[in-house]
């Protein structure tokens, strides 16, 4: 069951996420859809203080590494063109690991090679418009962030 935002809202508002849910049309008739949220729904932050796996079905969700205490993992799911808004935050001065699923990659970096930063402040967003290939954009990046060798 899909949960959605309460609140005044528009029909085409739906839920966070990427997957299958009911939408009502105009006549509050249930229609399922495919779902890639493009909403102006405030997107939910999400603190993580050890690595995690991020769902496909997640997306426009902030993650940070708020109280961790060492380095973590952030693993991205298979890259589905429509995927993401993923937004990363170095909240703490500790190694944040954003890692493609396999052999998919960074627009910038080699098949598998992940992206990281540790210095608090730090934000990228990353999203995928082509199957197995993950984007950003220098625009909606702040700090450095390294690829990996």
């Amino acid at each position: 069951m899909p949960t959605f935002y309460k609140g005044k809202i528009g029909f085409e508002d739906v839920e966070f996420g990427v997957g299958t849910f009911l939408r009502y049309d105009s006549g509050l008739n249930a229609v399922q859809r495919n779902q890639i949220n493009r909403s102006n729904i405030p997107r939910k932050v999400i603190a993580k203080t050890a690595s995690y796996s991020i769902s496909n079905l997640i997306g426009e969700y902030i993650f940070t590494n708020e109280g961790a205490a060492g380095a973590i993992t952030f693993s991205l799911p298979p890259a589905i063109a429509g995927m993401g808004k993923y937004y990363f935050i170095v909240i703490e001065a500790q190694n944040i690991i954003i890692d493609p699923n396999g052999v998919e990659y960074f627009r910038d970096c080699a098949a598998g090679k992940y992206k990281v930063s540790a210095i608090a402040g730090n934000r990228l967003v990353v999203w995928c418009d082509t199957n197995g290939i993950w984007e950003w954009d220098y625009d909606l990046v702040s700090g450095d962030w390294t690829n990996e060798a």
